[in-house]
């Protein structure tokens, strides 16, 4: 369900992809993302921050 909010980050097909790589080899959405070279640690960070994804609007919310 995480790998939804990375399609505005890396677009639907490499989300998709890493997502199955994820649970083919049984590693993490992150360390699949990290090892692509897709996203560096902040924005993987920020893209999976829980607050902006059930709270759009929050004030705290990392942009």
């Amino acid at each position: 369900m995480l790998v939804t909010a990375l399609n505005p980050y890396i677009g639907y097909d490499n989300a998709a992809s890493v997502a199955k790589e994820a649970l083919a080899t049984n590693k993490t959405l992150r360390e699949v993302v990290l090892a692509r070279g897709l996203l560096d640690a902040a924005t993987l960070d920020a893209a999976l921050e829980p607050l902006s994804m059930t709270h759009p609007a929050a004030p705290d919310r990392p942009d």
